[in-house]
């Protein structure tokens, strides 16, 4: 794997330990940090499949965008796109004042995050973990 790549596989797993550790908590307030890091892991994941492939594909916070040119024509794509819209959301929802993240949202989130974190993790060789 390339250098770049293994380092965007990095920030990831420490974005996910994040939420994982998080998800541990029983306090409201960490439920959009969760839905935040979700997020975060899989935007990191696209990069390092970005990098490990050498596509120009869109930096776009629009993830199934970003994801289509790294993935469309692999059995992945379509087991993982509707977790990519889902994603979406906790961007720009959970980033900024004015939004509430439920369990349901963090659950949803983390549940989207971890099927997309295995299949790309397992597009880049590396172990479903």
């Amino acid at each position: 794997m390339k250098t770049i790549a293994r380092d965007w596989v990095e920030l990831a797993e420490a974005s996910f330990t994040c939420l994982e550790l998080l998800n541990t908590q029983k306090h409201k307030a960490s439920l959009r940090i969760i839905c935040f890091h979700c997020h975060q892991t899989v935007k990191k994941y696209l990069s390092a499949l970005q990098e490990e492939r050498g596509t120009q594909a869109a930096r776009s916070c629009n993830f199934r965008v970003r994801a289509k040119p790294l993935l469309s024509g692999s059995p992945r794509w379509s087991s993982i796109e509707p977790a990519l819209q889902s994603l979406n959301r906790y961007d720009e929802d959970f980033t900024y004042p004015g939004h509430v993240a439920t369990r349901t949202d963090a659950r949803e989130a983390l549940k989207a995050c971890r099927s997309i974190r295995s299949e790309i993790r397992l597009s880049l060789g590396l172990p479903k973990k």
